[in-house]
């Protein structure tokens, strides 16, 4: 028996985040025992590694940003062969793909230290990194078209179950190099491709099992196929170099103008600030596959209706942790990192997620531009934001010469731009896309983003009444500050017949 569609969702959505939680526990003390044993110069050339081959991935984007929507409407209207040319066509697209990001990342690491600044004494560690992220990058390309069947299948817990499967044996992987060999930065990049050999393998069982009508087969390849699904994604690859423009340059920018230990602190931070968006993303992707399939079938109503449930529970997710880091966020640093400089940590978190308070609640959007296939005005608007962050970092780092100025310019400048979007193009456009009137989506955020504006204020209360020195008094003043959030926003955001019936479910 099929499940209900909001059971799914919310299953999709429980597992998603479990496995975030377990995956952030595992980060949280994970990190600091990297950059304890590493230092934090060199950890910062993982997440810069990271980037520059990021910079090569973006050509792949056209091609697999856009082929789980084709495959998914041909499967869900029976034409399982039109389906299957699709599948094929993208993993033989992909294979090619990977040998041009190979050739490129292969002269890339011959000249490395020539393109950033490395120490000499860690040139052949962080050149072995980049290589081995370079075979993690090629193998997960190669299979990615086989993420596809738990999205057909609105499964998308079987992925979170799988990535945590993943997780936790990088950890045992890194744990058990760390500990038993001279420390070395290349460890994660082995733990990384040995992860991946996993995930290869899950993801070929979990295709075969939800979706044993696909077959890869060179008789499938068609050209045209992978013609209308790169002539579909070209803008997705465009909203990809956005993104770069964004935010991939900013531990580059941090190696060339300000240090390396600006930029291992720049990459520590960002291991939480990058978590935020990122479960908060995954949780919204629950209500994407129902998104499709309603717009393959032209229902209207049935996006309207997933895009109500995920302004209100997206507002009242982002919530939480926006709370403690803006109540306890100084608190916090000196605690996991009590030799860095907390203060200017806490202002760093505060300037680089600020605009998640307008875009997290707008987040169902990106899923509607996916599913009505209206991905060209978006591409131009995220351009035009990266471009303007992007010339906003070189002016002001060119300005200023202060380490701290430039840190700061580095966590604001994608903020102010990524504001602007949020309140203009993503509200007006949106609507626009399901013909709807061009203030649906203001009519719809104002009371959410409301609620969470009132739901901070409230809360910063408690940094004057609770300061915390250990970390059970940061835990139990940060379930403290989560419940008081949840509780001033819920008034705000949900209507009065969803906070009636909780509270009735509370009284039984």
């Amino acid at each position: 028996m099929a499940r209900g569609e909001n059971k799914q969702i919310a299953i999709n959505m429980f597992a998603q985040i479990a496995v975030f939680g377990i995956q952030f526990c595992i980060s949280f003390f994970l990190t600091p025992f990297i950059v304890r044993t590493l230092g934090v110069e060199a950890y910062g050339f993982v997440g810069l590694s990271n980037n520059i081959i990021g910079y090569m991935q973006v050509i792949t984007v056209a091609l697999n940003s856009m082929a789980a929507r084709f495959i998914s409407i041909e499967y869900h209207n029976g034409n399982f062969q039109k389906a299957n040319q699709y599948f094929s066509s993208v993993f033989y697209a992909n294979s090619i793909l990977n040998v041009v990001i190979s050739v490129i990342c292969l002269c890339f690491a011959f000249f490395l230290e020539y393109i950033i600044n490395i120490p000499n004494t860690l040139i052949p560690d962080v050149k072995c990194l980049f290589l081995l992220l370079t075979v993690n990058t090629v193998l997960n390309l190669t299979f990615n078209v086989y993420t596809v069947s738990p999205f057909i299948k609105n499964r998308l817990d079987l992925n979170s179950i799988r990535n945590l499967i993943s997780t936790i044996w990088r950890t045992i992987i890194l744990l058990f190099l760390f500990l038993l060999f001279a420390p070395r930065v290349s460890y994660l990049g082995i733990a990384s491709v040995l992860a991946s050999v996993y995930l290869v393998i899950a993801n070929i069982v979990i295709k075969r099992k939800l979706t044993p009508e696909f077959h890869l087969s060179r008789k499938n390849y068609d050209w045209k196929s992978t013609r209308e699904i790169l002539s579909s994604g070209v803008w997705n690859l465009l909203i990809s170099v956005s993104t770069m423009l964004e935010k991939g340059f900013d531990l580059l920018f941090a190696n060339w103008f300000i240090g390396n230990a600006i930029m291992g602190m720049l990459s520590v931070v960002s291991t939480i600030t990058v978590l935020i968006p990122r479960v908060l993303k995954m949780a919204n992707s629950s209500f994407a596959p129902k998104i499709t399939e309603y717009g393959a079938k032209g229902d209207i109503e049935g996006i309207k209706r997933n895009v109500f449930k995920s302004v209100k529970i997206m507002s009242i997710m982002v919530i939480l942790p926006l709370s403690v880091l803006y109540v306890y966020g100084e608190s916090f640093f000196t605690l996991w990192l009590p030799n860095q400089n907390s203060s200017l940590l806490y202002v760093i978190t505060i300037l680089t997620t600020l605009d998640m308070i307008f875009g997290m609640p707008l987040e169902v959007c990106w899923n509607i531009f996916g599913a009505t296939n209206k991905v060209k005005m978006p591409a131009i608007a995220m351009f035009v934001t990266g471009g303007l962050t992007f010339l906003s970092l070189l002016v002001l780092l060119y300005i200023y010469k202060d380490p701290t100025a430039q840190l700061i310019c580095l966590a604001s400048a994608r903020t102010f731009w990524n504001i602007i979007k949020n309140l203009t193009f993503l509200p007006f456009y949106g609507a626009r896309c399901l013909n709807l009137k061009w203030n649906f989506f203001y009519h719809s955020m104002a009371k959410p983003v409301l609620g969470i504006f009132i739901a901070l204020s409230i809360c910063q209360t408690y940094r004057f009444m609770i300061v915390p020195n250990t970390w059970v008094e940061f835990i139990l003043s940060s379930i403290l500050v989560c419940l008081s959030a949840l509780i001033v926003g819920s008034l705000f955001i949900l209507p009065k017949k969803d906070i009636k019936y909780i509270f009735q479910k509370i009284r039984k």
